[in-house]
This record gives C-alpha cells, sequence and structure tokens, in this order.
C-alpha cells in the first residue's frame, strides 16, 4: 500500500512511516526496501530513518552493510546518515563515511552533519578537523558556510 499510495515530492509520508515502524524490528530490511524505491524526498526520508535507527541498534553491522552498498543514490544516503551518526561521537569518523558520498552537495550536507556539533562548542576545531579530512577546500568553505547560515542539513 504504501509504496503505490507514495508522496515523493514530500519528506516523509507512508513509505517514511513504514521504514521507521519497520526498523524497530528488522531494520535491515527496512534498509533494503528503502534502498529499493524510486528515488524523490520520501525515499531519502526512508532512507534516513531505518538506517538511524539500525545505527542505534547495531552501529558495526549497519556500517559494514553500508559499506559493501554499489555507489549511487541510496549509498549516498546511507552514508551521509553514518557521517551524523559517527560524528556525534568520533566526527573524523564522521568524515570518513562523509567522503563516500558521491554527489558535493550531498558530500557537503554529510561532512557537516559529521562536524556539527564540534562546531557548535568550537568553530576552530571543526574547521581544523575539516582541514585534516581530504575534503577540497572548496567542500571544506561549503560545509563552514552551511554550519554558520544554519540548518546545516538544507
Amino acid at each position: 500500500w504504501a509504496k503505490e499510495n507514495r508522496y515523493p515530492q514530500w519528506w516523509g509520508g507512508p513509505v517514511a512511516k513504514v521504514a521507521d515502524e519497520w526498523s524497530r524490528t528488522d531494520p535491515r530490511a527496512a534498509v533494503e526496501w528503502s534502498a529499493q524505491l524510486s528515488p524523490g524526498l520520501d525515499q531519502i526520508s526512508a532512507l534516513v530513518a531505518s538506517t538511524s535507527r539500525w545505527s542505534k541498534t547495531d552501529l558495526k553491522e549497519v556500517a559494514d552493510f553500508v559499506g559493501r552498498q554499489a555507489p549511487g543514490f541510496p549509498r549516498d544516503i546511507m552514508a551521509g546518515t553514518l557521517a551524523r551518526e559517527f560524528g556525534q561521537e568520533d566526527p573524523s569518523s564522521g568524515l570518513k563515511w562523509a567522503s563516500l558520498v558521491q554527489d558535493a552537495t550531498g558530500r557537503e550536507r554529510a561532512a557537516a552533519g559529521a562536524v556539527a556539533d564540534v562546531y557548535g562548542k568550537d568553530p576552530a576545531q571543526a574547521a581544523t578537523l575539516l582541514q585534516k579530512s581530504g575534503l577540497p577546500v572548496a567542500e571544506q568553505q561549503g560545509v563552514m558556510r552551511r554550519l554558520q547560515g544554519g540548518p546545516w542539513w538544507r
């Protein structure tokens, strides 16, 4: 039902709700189902919700799963989600996940998520982490603009 009643132009919607609820009992299946949906904001929302929930129950397992995915849009969303999840505890690890995102705008967003907590406490430390990240200088500057202008995820 959810796949036939999608709202791909909206964040959330039926597929995101299904993925979020499903990820409570079988997060891997929820992520796999979300990844095979056609692109849309609702698919992004479903992937973020299910990947994030899985990371809270088994970070190593979801990281292994995402690391094995073929490059492409779903992996970009999953890796970006892990950048934020890892970044909350270890921003350098979060930045490594951000570097897997192929799309430059998505990579900037993921890197911003990885260092957002550090930036809130010490913007200079966030800048130092970015300099050590291996991201191109233009992307580092883009990350800092996102963090300064907020919210970083837009």
